[in-house]
């Protein structure tokens, strides 16, 4: 008796243990980085950042040259750019539509001090503050404008209005009533969105807000997935590859010295994930990407025909994507490229918590 109990115990935890295995679907704790120097370039921080982290800051509106004194022990990324933008004098930013990520300095630009929490690969940060008088409605309130970041290679589609998981207080300690709570989810693109909260009942002696507190609903993806299929000669028959549960189908009607060139794209994902809206369906295929590369990848073309949605849900959608000559790069033989598609791993959601303090009042 006691060997059978022991055997199905043993079972029992194997196929638990296999199944939390199987389901590695979660957002990471986020990148951290190390480095200390007394006379480091701005230049060659950054250079080890990207060696250390894989993330790739933008230097084109940067003195490069300036050097710093720093030092950072394990420091998750955020705060580590952060400290780098101080210590440099700069501004952390962002740049064609929030899929670059930048430190700004020189000429006028300094390094300002805003209140921010970092909670594993997210980044919160209060980015405006401004009172707002309705003289329609005959009200008065002040505006708070939070910054939502993530690290470069997570994916985030879609964010909760955070108005009702926040609490307020004063610098007299005073709780702060949030009004306009919202309820509905935004969009979001590239790697931050503008979140508003409105505040009623601020008093005009306040000076600031001792704290904002609360947590974002976030829908998304830990990371982005690559597809290849070579040679994507047209057929009846699609062809398919399939990573981490997700499954991409291609069927193209790519000819020998054709001028257009069309791809049917069908993405399929497990099921499990969050619930969307039927508006919000559409979200998750924001970041993807289409493109065709030759094998010595001496040769690329965009999707530059453009595409369309066919069909969409939540787990499963449809894109046609066109591809045309260009001048100095003709479509040639489906031989000589390979199609690449970029799409989202599985669907997940998560809370951001986050805690801001002393934010300055207008």
């Amino acid at each position: 008796m006691a060997r059978r109990f022991l055997l199905m115990f043993v079972i029992g935890f194997t196929l638990v243990t296999m199944t939390l295995a199987a389901d590695p679907a979660a957002f990471p704790p986020g990148k951290t980085f190390t480095f200390k120097s007394k006379g480091a370039s701005l230049g060659q921080v950054l250079d080890e950042v990207s060696k250390q982290t894989g993330v790739v800051v933008d230097r084109t509106k940067s003195e490069a040259e300036r050097t710093l004194r720093l030092e950072c022990d394990k420091l998750p990324f955020w705060d580590a750019l952060e400290r780098i933008a101080k210590e440099a004098d700069h501004r952390v930013g962002f740049a064609d539509t929030g899929r670059k990520l930048q430190l700004i300095g020189g000429g006028e630009i300094v390094y300002r001090e805003t209140p921010i929490s970092v909670d594993r690969v997210f980044r919160v940060a209060a980015k405006k503050v401004q009172a707002v008088a309705d003289l329609e409605g005959d009200q008065t309130y002040v505006e708070v404008v939070l910054s939502l970041c993530w690290e470069p290679g997570i994916a985030v589609f879609l964010v909760d209005e955070p108005g009702r998981s926040v609490t307020v207080k004063d610098n007299v300690d005073q709780d702060v009533r949030v009004v306009d709570e919202g309820g509905g989810r935004v969009s979001a693109f590239g790697n931050t969105v503008d979140l508003t909260l409105r505040l009623a009942g601020v008093p005009r002696s306040a000076k600031s807000l001792k704290s904002l507190e609360g947590k974002i609903g976030v829908i998304g993806a830990a990371k982005m997935l690559a597809f290849a299929f070579e040679k994507p000669i047209a057929g009846k028959e699609s062809r398919a590859e399939s990573q981490e549960g997700v499954t991409v189908k291609l069927r193209t009607d790519f000819k020998d010295g054709g001028d257009l060139w069309t791809a049917r794209v069908e993405f399929e994902y497990p099921e499990g994930g969050p619930q969307l809206e039927s508006y919000e369906s559409a979200a998750w295929l924001a970041d993807n990407q289409a493109w065709l590369a030759t094998a010595d990848g001496k040769k690329k073309l965009e999707c530059n025909g453009g595409f369309e949605v066919a069909a969409q849900s939540e787990r499963r959608a449809v894109v046609i994507y066109r591809f045309t000559d260009e001048p100095g790069t003709k479509l040639g033989k489906p031989d000589d490229w390979t199609f690449h598609i970029r799409t989202p791993s599985r669907l997940i959601t998560t809370d951001v918590k986050f805690r801001l303090e002393n934010i300055p009042l207008p």
